[in-house]
């Protein structure tokens, strides 16, 4: 059985490095950022870690 590690808004505004304010008002918001699998409310929301990180990995631009 397959254990699925869930993330917050908080651990996603950590990973990107910016605040979680930044993180609820903007990002998740985006059309192509992953949908919750969990939904309940605004403060309730959570997305499958595997899914955030591969967005990260798709969406992160190299430094100059």
């Amino acid at each position: 059985m397959t254990t699925i590690e869930l993330m917050g808004t908080k651990e996603i505004a950590r990973l990107l490095g910016v605040s979680q304010g930044h993180c609820v008002g903007r990002i998740i918001k985006r059309p192509d950022f992953p949908k919750p699998v969990i939904n309940l409310s605004q403060r309730l929301r959570k997305w499958r870690k595997d899914e955030v990180y591969a967005y990260v990995g798709l969406c992160k631009k190299p430094r100059a």
